[in-house]
């Protein structure tokens, strides 16, 4: 066999282990797209209210705790008074 002939079986073989090729039309390929953007926008979406809504409800539980410690500090500063003032008026 000459050089030129194993090329050419070379050239056979290439071609018969070629992948196949999935051939989409313009319009299925826009479609596609289109679909892949509504979807990524209705994720991106969803994400900033589920995100909101974490945040609001991170914030809720500091104004309670804030509240509770001020309910805490005015009892001892009412309490802390009522002792002044006893201690004054004996």
């Amino acid at each position: 066999m000459s050089m030129f002939e194993k090329k050419c079986d070379n050239k056979k073989e290439e071609n018969s282990f070629q992948k196949e090729v999935i051939e989409i039309s313009t319009k299925q390929a826009s479609s596609l797209i289109s679909c892949l953007l509504v979807l990524f926008f209705i994720t991106f979406i969803a994400g900033y209210y589920w995100g909101k809504k974490k945040n609001i409800i991170e914030l809720q539980e500091v104004f309670d705790q804030e509240a509770v410690a001020d309910k805490i500090v005015y009892g001892l500063a009412l309490q802390n008074q009522q002792d002044i003032l006893e201690l004054d008026s004996k």
